[in-house]
């Protein structure tokens, strides 16, 4: 299942990318995606440390929860194991700001991400982050882009069961 849904990620991330079949190479394109390897990939979550949940205010915070994910990605670059770290101040209604760090290992480098951010609307129904990651090994004087959303609670993600689903780019560093 997990395969089935990172391929139709996949396909639709390509679709996107592509223009719906425009024949447009981000890689040697021109405009506005030239000089961009587009990407989708599906995590899957392996491992949570529990939820170290503090009240202030009314505020609920969540400070340096250690998640680890397996992401299987469309280039093969950011396919890997994910060590997340998650900070969070949620309001009654349940919306809120996130905000951590990751680091993507695969045998060929790592993307390092010093701060992510993110947002939860109200319910914590749904939630998006944003990062950018540089590139070390193979990837040094790479920078990974992605954007990822969350839907429903953070063990009830489908899909994938228990994980996200994430779109972005690699490109030169500027």
């Amino acid at each position: 299942m997990f395969l089935l849904i990172a391929a139709l990620l996949l396909t639709t991330g390509a679709l996107a990318w592509a223009g719906c079949g425009s024949g447009t190479s981000s890689a040697t394109g021109t405009g506005v995606v030239a000089g961009l390897d587009p990407l989708v990939a599906a995590a899957k979550l392996v491992k949570e440390a529990g939820d170290p949940e503090t009240s202030v205010g009314g505020v609920t915070q969540i400070r340096n929860l250690k998640d680890t994910y397996e992401i299987e990605a469309s280039d093969a670059r950011v396919s890997g194991t994910n060590e997340v770290t998650i900070n969070a101040d949620l309001l009654a209604d349940g919306s809120g700001t996130m905000w951590g760090s990751w680091v993507i290992t695969n045998s060929k480098g790592t993307w390092v991400c010093d701060k992510w951010t993110g947002a939860i609307d109200v319910g914590t129904v749904n939630r998006f982050t944003y990062a950018e990651a540089k590139g070390t090994g193979e990837y040094e004087g790479l920078t990974l882009y992605m954007q990822q959303h969350f839907a429903s609670g953070h063990m009830e993600m489908l899909p994938p069961s228990e994980g996200y689903a994430l779109s972005g780019w690699i490109q030169k560093s500027e």
